[in-house]
């Protein structure tokens, strides 16, 4: 019975030395505070991750929303791809070699004219051992009084996006890649954009009039643009 109990313990001491050995972040639990609630561009958490173990990691991002002001709508950006609302782990998995840092993750939070408060979870996970994570916290204030400075932020490109209401068609001054769009309230909005030359073109006659978010990423690392679609 001793044995079975000191098997045990050995097995718990080992299970919680493993977890999150391999990597480590420049940051702790953090704010980002703002009081523009209508950015042109929302400001981003964004954290470097270090694989410290001695071997090869392939990693990746699980994101859990704690609590969300309603209106507000988060994204994050991990490796090539950005992530609206509805993707909680990432498809893109990050290759780290030991001790190689990757800073490509950048996490928002859009506010759409709402102040309050919205507190997102990100955890960087070895896909080989989801017991092998670090995560940490971000709060995002906006329009609300901080009890805690903020910290540094990092901004998406701002690039130009156009709705012609003749051909219904919306056009986004990018030269490729995948575009992923949303509306208002935060739900994915299947488009197919193809390039027409000058852009990228999508028909937009299946959607209905509002505001529309785009998100992609290029050369220059994570866009976002944004679309009034207008009709009659």
């Amino acid at each position: 019975m001793k044995l079975q109990i000191l098997s045990v313990f050995i097995l718990s001491v080992l299970s919680l030395s493993t977890k999150g050995q391999s990597f480590k972040l420049d940051l702790s639990d953090s704010v980002v505070n703002s009081e523009d609630l209508n950015p042109i561009i929302p400001e981003a958490s964004h954290a470097n991750v270090r694989n410290i173990s001695n071997g090869f990691r392939n990693v990746k991002v699980k994101r859990q929303v704690i609590s969300q002001q309603a209106g507000h709508v988060t994204y994050f950006c991990w490796g090539l791809s950005c992530y609206g609302p509805n993707t909680n782990e990432s498809p893109d998995i990050v290759p780290l070699d030991s001790q190689m840092v990757d800073s490509s993750f950048k996490g928002y939070v859009v506010p759409n004219g709402v102040a309050g408060i919205t507190k997102v979870r990100y955890c960087f996970q070895s896909t080989e051992n989801s017991q092998d994570e670090v995560c940490y916290t971000v709060t995002h204030n906006f329009g609300v009084t901080s009890v805690m400075p903020a910290t540094p932020v990092s901004r998406v490109t701002a690039v130009q996006a156009n709705y012609d209401p003749i051909s219904q068609t919306i056009h986004v001054e990018v030269n490729g890649g995948k575009i992923d769009v949303m509306n208002m309230l935060g739900q994915q909005v299947i488009l197919t954009f193809r390039y027409d030359g000058s852009g990228m073109s999508a028909d937009a006659s299946t959607i209905k009039t509002g505001y529309y978010f785009l998100f992609g990423r290029n050369e220059n690392g994570p866009w976002s643009a944004r679309v009034v679609v207008s009709k009659q």
